[in-house]
């Protein structure tokens, strides 16, 4: 009975040795994927912009000199056009 529960215990810390091996890459991802967010939606201002609407209404197509953006929520393309035209930070 002895000599199994020393295997067991090996087991054990083994087991949890792996997952802390595992368990730290996971949270250095969480935290850096946090920051990747929250540096990808910071407000910017935006003095030029252009919108290009398809035909069957399906896709909307922003352009800003920060870059091009697309939406495809066809509900509230009238709504984004008016918070566009009244120069706030987007």
């Amino acid at each position: 009975m002895g000599n199994s529960s020393w295997k067991l215990g090996w087991f054990n810390a083994w087991v949890g040795y792996a997952r802390i091996v595992l368990l730290i890459p996971s949270f250095l991802f969480f935290f850096a994927y946090e920051a990747f967010l929250q540096r990808s939606f910071a407000t910017a201002l935006v003095s030029q912009v252009r919108t290009e609407i398809k035909c069957d209404s399906s896709e909307m197509k922003i352009i800003t000199e920060k870059g091009t953006f697309y939406h495809y929520n066809k509900k509230n393309y009238r709504l984004i056009t008016e918070f566009l035209k009244s120069n706030k930070p987007v």
